[in-house]
């Protein structure tokens, strides 16, 4: 990054971790490209969120896109 300008980045993608280091349940949280709704993957169901449902005190690992 030659120029001044900040670098920005978008969340899109959470994994949520429930439980114990040895034990738990993971899901995820999944922004689409096209639509830019957010997603909820729980084992075999997927929901919508709204946006204020992201933040987690079980989020474990988050995933950003930089902005071009």
């Amino acid at each position: 990054n030659k120029s001044k300008a900040p670098v920005l980045y978008d969340l899109y993608g959470v994994v949520n971790h429930y439980g114990s280091m040895g034990a738990g349940h993971y899901t995820a949280y999944c922004q689409n490209f096209l639509n830019k709704k957010w997603y909820e993957f729980n084992d075999s169901r997927v929901s919508e969120l709204n946006r204020s449902e992201i933040v987690s005190d079980s989020s474990y690992v988050l995933f950003y896109r930089r902005r071009d």
